[in-house]
Order: C-alpha cells, then structure tokens, then sequence
C-alpha cells in the first residue's frame, strides 16, 4: 500500500500536453479543485486550488485521447518533487488512478500546445 497518496476531484484547466521521455508517452496538466467554507458574513464562499498533474505509462493515452479541458476528473495522485536545473523545487502530482467524468457539452478533443516537462 503506497502511503503517499492524495485523491482528488475536479476539473481540467489546461489541454493536457503529451511528450515523450525515454520512448514512454507523459501527459501533462492543470487540475482545479474546488473547496466551500462559509465566509466571514456567513454566506457559502468557493476557493480553488490549481495543481499540476502528470501521467505515464498506460495512463497518458488516456489523457491523450479522452480527457478535455473542463472535464471532471476523480484522480489518485502521488506528490513528488524535484530540483530544476535553476536550483528551485519544482512540485507535481503524479496519477497513479483516474477516473473520467462528465465532459463538458460541446467539448472537441483539445489541442495540445507546446510546453516543456516539468521532469
């Protein structure tokens, strides 16, 4: 049993960018979760979170070919981190399990923009 684990709920921000490392497909993504508290005048007040995501494996044709921008996602992450070669830590959520939701009506498939990894 892996200990290191997060789930979370939420939608696609980003178009998922797909690469290559070592001859395995990496998805890459911006995930948006959502947290409800009451506020100071007591009225419900929505926060988000954006995360970083990424795939591997059997996991980013997944992202490749079904998962859009505003897509509701149930991910099982992993949180690793990293040092870039500036010397800063670079930090992301590796799915480890993911579960498609309702797309977003009128959604085409995405169309991937050029980004490097962050790994």
């Amino acid at each position: 049993m892996e200990l290191n684990q997060s789930i979370f709920i939420g939608k696609v921000k980003t178009a998922p960018v797909i690469t290559e490392k070592n001859g395995q497909k990496q998805a890459y993504a911006k995930f948006t979760v959502k947290d409800r508290a009451p506020g100071a005048n007591g009225q419900w007040v929505d926060t988000f979170t954006d995360i970083d995501i990424f795939a591997e494996g059997n996991r980013a044709p997944v992202f490749e070919n079904h998962v859009v921008i505003g897509q509701e996602l149930t991910l099982i992450c992993k949180y690793v981190n990293w040092v870039t070669a500036e010397g800063t830590v670079g930090h992301a959520f590796r799915v480890l399990i993911v579960s498609l939701g309702f797309k977003p009506k009128g959604a085409a498939p995405a169309q991937n923009a050029p980004m490097a990894p962050p790994l």
